[in-house]
């Protein structure tokens, strides 16, 4: 790691061992999308209540708030199901891609009723 000018020793010794380190490497690398996507959200909330009159801010909030407790009810008691029955399996890879499938079309599922259907063109014949 290159000098690193105003950090002291113990300082830059921690940074060495957090570079090395994957466990923190990793969760500092979740945190920060977190705080990003969070900060992101924020903005956009500030420009859609600037943008929009109260009533649609209000109506597409309750969209939101309803749709993100039908998620959270849908997957509650997946992760521990997961756990329970993986060290059992014996074809764990398998069962892994099931729950991934599962999750994933259940998740996109929601996200592709709510998006505007774009209607197709029209043939010249009829």
């Amino acid at each position: 790691m290159p000098a690193l000018r105003g950090i002291t020793p113990r300082a830059q010794e921690w940074l060495r061992e957090a570079r090395d380190d994957p466990l923190l490497r990793t969760s500092s690398l979740l945190i920060a999308d977190n705080v990003g996507l969070a900060g992101f959200g924020a903005v956009c909330g500030v420009l859609a209540t600037r943008m929009w009159s109260p009533y649609d801010v209000g109506a597409v909030a309750a969209a939101i708030g309803a749709l993100s407790i039908l998620v959270a009810a849908s997957t509650l008691g997946m992760p521990a199901t997961v756990v329970r029955y993986l060290g059992a399996e014996l074809r764990q890879g398998t069962l892994m891609k099931q729950v991934l499938l599962a999750h994933g079309s259940r998740k996109y599922g929601w996200c592709a009723g709510c998006q505007p259907v774009a209607r197709a063109p029209r043939c010249a014949a009829e």
